[in-house]
């Protein structure tokens, strides 16, 4: 066998150098590219998950911050129900403050006096715009008084 046989059956040392060396250098990019494609990942979920997270806020609290986006929590006060032309007006209070609310479209048929609302949307010059309304339905397992 020739020596010029020999070198194109087996690579030399310089071939074999290079195959560790390129895959030495490919593996930080591997690497790289891997923590990228997971920070990716990370951030979609993240503002996702972010975005999706609205709070029940009180009356009081909203008050101290409107022209935001919240989720009001509170007792509707009785008589301040009203419903007209397809539009529905009551006020929620946390016992300290007082917040009326309007909503386009039906009342939920649990919108009573005295009893719990959600409503989401935003506060701005001084009336609640709720996108959305629900209304929190009494427990049935709540224990009669004096009952056991």
């Amino acid at each position: 066998m020739s020596a010029l046989a020999r070198q194109s059956r087996s690579p030399g040392p310089d071939t074999r150098a290079e195959a560790v060396l390129g895959r030495a250098t490919r593996r930080p990019v591997v690497l790289a590219l891997a923590a990228v494609v997971l920070a990716a990942f990370g951030y979609l979920a993240h503002s996702a998950f972010a975005g999706s997270v609205v709070y029940y806020r009180t009356p009081t609290e909203v008050a101290a911050q409107p022209d935001q986006r919240v989720r009001l929590s509170g007792t509707v006060l009785a008589g301040s129900i009203v419903s007209a032309n397809g539009w529905v007006g009551f006020s929620l209070t946390d016992g300290s403050t007082t917040i009326p609310v309007r909503y386009q479209g039906a009342p939920p048929t649990a919108l009573r006096d005295g009893g719990q609302a959600v409503a989401d949307g935003v506060y701005r010059a001084g009336v609640f715009h709720a996108d959305s309304l629900l209304a929190k339905c009494p427990s049935r397992f709540d224990s009669s008084p004096g009952g056991g």
